[in-house]
Formats: structure tokens, C-alpha cells, sequence
């Protein structure tokens, strides 16, 4: 931190910024980044949490999915064929974000999901949704990366298909290493370098929080501190490379 007390994160990608500030602010209108104390899936006890799950109302969904459909549509040419999300929180983002692309680009753009545990009856299976077969170009969407250990799951999910995985994009980076066995950096430069497959995100971690410090309302609404900024500080120098 500045002798100001401002924010010393890294400076907003700008093709992204706007995207990033927008995000921030649904992030915030729907409660769905918090500060406090949370323990992450992989074990790290870290001082915010996001949960797109909060984003559950037909008007914030749409919000969100227009600023996936964004990043898919200055990323991916041609588009993918498939928006894959993962169970739980990847299926209403892989439904939402699949008829936004439909809309936008005026060609028809299928979602798919997993499920949890092989269903033995009826159509059976764990994929739900379009049929993901060889030829498809498919995209992996989810709500934030943290240790890669989602994203590297799905990829091993829909790699069995034989499809193409054209990109991976998630709303929110956090920057952090990757999970304990992983090799690389961050957990996106761990995922690019073993699969291949380019990691995009609507905002990091960072530009989330400057986001937020650069505007008093924003700031306010989300109870950003000065001793919320070191702590977060603190778990970034930790956990970020």
C-alpha cells in the first residue's frame, strides 16, 4: 500500500477495464463478493470470498451473461459451438451466457452441464444439455479461479468427448498459484501450459479491488477498509505469484 493508502495492485488491463469496473458493481449490488474471513476449496483461509451464486435474479444474470458474451465474442472467432459449465455454479452461468451469444451474434450457440453423479435412468449419463461430440468447439465457463482445480477437472470432463476446447473464461482471476501438484506460476499459466487451452477472465482479483478503492460509493456499499485492503494484501503476497 501507498503512503496514500492506496492501492498498489497491478494496473487494470485496459481492454478490460470497463468490463472489470461493471463487473465490480454487480458484484457488489447482488452481495456476491464479501469481506471477512473464508476458507477456499483448496484449503486457504482467505479474507474475501466471491459467490456467483448470489447473482440469482433474472436481471443480474442477464448483466452478468452480456459481460461473459463480451469477453467470448472480443476472444473467440469463430464462436464456440458449446458453453460447457460445471455443476453447480456453471450451469445457470453455461444457460445464460449461451442464449446472450445466441442473441448477440445471431447464430445458435448450445450449452451444456455435468452432473454431480452418473444418472442410471432415463437418458442416463452425467452430461446434460447439447451432446458435446468431436467436431464442437467448445468453451468452459465458471465463476472465479482460484487454485485451477475446477477449471483442470472440466477439462478433463469434456476432453473425453474428443471435442475442441477453443477457451476457458471465468469472471473473476484471483491470481493465485496453482493447486499442490501443479506446475506453473499461477493456476491460469498452470492450465495454459498443460492443456494448451488459453485462460481469459472478465476482471482479476486485482482489478476488483481497485475497482472498488477508486470509487467512494463502491467502497462504501462494499465495506472496504483500510485494514480489509492490508489483509487482503497480505493473503495476496502469500498466495499470489
Amino acid at each position: 500500500m501507498s503512503e496514500t493508502g492506496a492501492i498498489c495492485f497491478v494496473k487494470p488491463r485496459s481492454e478490460f477495464h470497463l468490463v472489470g469496473v461493471e463487473l465490480s458493481k454487480l458484484l457488489i449490488d447482488c452481495g456476491a463478493l464479501r469481506f471477512g474471513s473464508f476458507m477456499t476449496k483448496s484449503g486457504r483461509e482467505s479474507p474475501f470470498f466471491l459467490n456467483f451464486g448470489d447473482v440469482c435474479d433474472g436481471p443480474s444474470l442477464d448483466r452478468l451473461a452480456e459481460l461473459y458474451a463480451e469477453g467470448i465474442l472480443r476472444q473467440m472467432d469463430p464462436l464456440p459451438d458449446v458453453i460447457f459449465g460445471p455443476a453447480y455454479k456453471g450451469i445457470p452461468l453455461a444457460v445464460a451466457i449461451a442464449s446472450a451469444l445466441s442473441r448477440r451474434s445471431g447464430q445458435p450457440v448450445s450449452f451444456a452441464f455435468d452432473r454431480k453423479e452418473s444418472k442410471d435412468h432415463g437418458e442416463g449419463g452425467q452430461m446434460v444439455g447439447r451432446k458435446i461430440i468431436p467436431n464442437h468447439r467448445v468453451a468452459i465457463v465458471d465463476d472465479v479461479l482460484t487454485s485451477g482445480l475446477s477449471i483442470k477437472h472440466s477439462l478433463d470432463f469434456v476432453g473425453r468427448t474428443g471435442c475442441n476446447v477453443v477457451g476457458i473464461i471465468v469472471g473473476v482471476d484471483r491470481c493465485e498459484k496453482p493447486a499442490d501438484g501443479m506446475t506453473g506460476h499461477t493456476a491460469a499459466e498452470s492450465i495454459r501450459s498443460h492443456s494448451g487451452v488459453e485462460v481469459h477472465s472478465l476482471a482479476t482479483i486485482d482489478e476488483v479491488i481497485s475497482a472498488l478503492n477508486s470509487d467512494d460509493n463502491l467502497k462504501s456499499a462494499a465495506g472496504l477498509t483500510p485494514q480489509i485492503i492490508e489483509s487482503v494484501m497480505a493473503y495476496r503476497l502469500k498466495f499470489s505469484r
